[in-house]
């Protein structure tokens, strides 16, 4: 109680300090002249009610409690960020990138084994469906440079969105012999671009969240909620997908998936994503800012071509050996040409994240059978049922990544004040 009392004191007092001190040092800005610019002179205005607020927030110099309780951090988001927006970015994050794609991700391999697909053909299906993934540039660009009706966001998302709900309903409802192979495959890569979009689009309203974020986390409150909640709903969906495909089949995933893929618009329509219309002008400022970057946009472009012959060359041929050719003549042509027109610091993490993609084999099908091959199929092999592979083994991966997430958000919380000290105005700005 002391202890408590003093804190409150000594936060009363360096609030006042400050205030006290605000008229010298802007005063003192202003009488450095033409060497103090406006520009600082404003960001030292802005960083005084700041440090205010994080020396009343934590006297002792440790930072403060994190929020109490799941409702209490939802609760404080809420208040920092916009109710409509935390409902939005958890419908987006959570339920469809979290809980949607880890359903189907585990849905999906029994699918292809239905139609008796060997290893080798399953795994090129499984790298097309995700190449949605890989169009994360292109889609950013188009949206930006070409908004509909002066929305840059929403119109894309409400229409991929409707795209890939009729994809899950459509692998959900119809039989088995209904669907050709072919036709799988491309309601899949429908599944993943509506989440795709989604989460890109989201993701820079997201940081623009957080960069006009007034917490006193600076923004990693939000950050700690995005990740630990897509950790949370992929364990929930693991841990439902062995009893669900083992009692009801691979397809009911995707029937499931369907509502919660056609109720994400919800929010969107209700404003959730707080996007304001653009004016003609704006537009057009924005279409002539991307003219004046042509050798970023040609590197999108050819992004996209790239990623567009991998599927092109798997659905022409089919032969392993001709996709592996394409693609190591893709991934070349791209690390060729980014080494060449892009900034030298990011070109070098771009070389080291395309030679660790290259380098990485994926065996998920070839696992999958291992696995899953039944005695019968596989004598003396593991011989996993569906509930074990699917719920156990799954569990373990996503059950330790949501402790780290909360032990990160609670130990987070209070090094942030411990590492980064409230900003000090200078002449010159900071």
């Amino acid at each position: 109680m002391h202890s408590s009392r003093r804190h409150t004191l000594c936060a009363r007092l360096a609030a006042e300090n400050l205030e006290s001190d605000e008229d010298e040092n802007t005063s003192l800005l202003a009488s450095k002249g033409p060497s103090a610019s406006n520009l600082g002179k404003r960001r030292a205005q802005q960083a005084l009610p700041m440090a205010k607020a994080q020396t009343i927030a934590h006297p002792d110099g440790k930072g403060p409690d994190p929020p109490s309780g799941p409702i209490g951090y939802v609760a404080e988001l809420a208040r920092n960020y916009g109710g409509n927006f935390i409902v939005y970015l958890s419908t987006i994050e959570h339920v469809m990138k979290g809980f949607v794609c880890q359903l189907c991700q585990m849905a999906e391999p029994y699918i292809y084994a239905s139609y008796s697909v060997p290893a080798p053909e399953m795994q090129m299906y499984l790298s097309l469906v995700n190449l949605p993934w890989a169009m994360k540039p292109i889609i950013g660009l188009v949206s930006d440079a070409f908004p509909v009706g002066g929305y840059s966001k929403a119109p894309y998302i409400l229409v991929t969105s409707l795209l890939g709900a009729s994809a899950f309903a459509t692998v959900g409802v119809l039989p088995h012999a209904s669907t050709p192979l072919m036709m799988l495959v491309a309601c899949c890569f429908l599944m993943t671009l509506q989440v795709v979009t989604a989460d890109i689009l989201t993701q820079g309203k997201f940081t623009q969240k957080v960069k006009e974020s007034r917490s006193l986390t600076g923004g990693t409150d939000l950050l700690t909620f995005v990740y630990m909640g897509i950790d949370a709903a992929s364990l929930i969906a693991v841990m439902g997908s062995g009893f669900i495909i083992n009692s009801f089949g691979a397809k009911s995933a995707y029937l499931i998936s369907a509502v919660p893929a056609v109720l994400c618009v919800i929010p969107l329509l209700s404003g959730g994503l707080e996007e304001k219309q653009m004016s003609g002008d704006e537009m057009s400022e924005i279409r002539q800012g991307f003219l004046q970057q042509k050798v970023v946009c040609s590197l999108v472009l050819l992004m996209f071509l790239a990623t567009i012959a991998i599927p092109v060359t798997i659905v022409a041929s089919g032969d392993a050996a001709v996709i592996g050719i394409v693609s190591v003549g893709v991934w070349t042509l791209m690390f060729v040409v980014s080494s060449l027109v892009l900034n030298p610091a990011i070109a070098a993490v771009n070389a080291y994240t395309l030679a660790q993609s290259v380098l990485t084999l994926k065996i998920d099908a070839a696992a999958f059978y291992f696995f899953t091959d039944t005695s019968d199929q596989y004598p003396g092999g593991p011989n996993f049922s569906k509930l074990f592979f699917n719920t156990c083994l799954g569990s373990v991966q996503f059950a330790a990544g949501l402790a780290g997430d909360w032990r990160r958000a609670k130990r987070g919380f209070r090094a942030y004040f411990r590492e980064a000290p409230p900003p000090v105005a200078s002449s010159d700005g900071w």
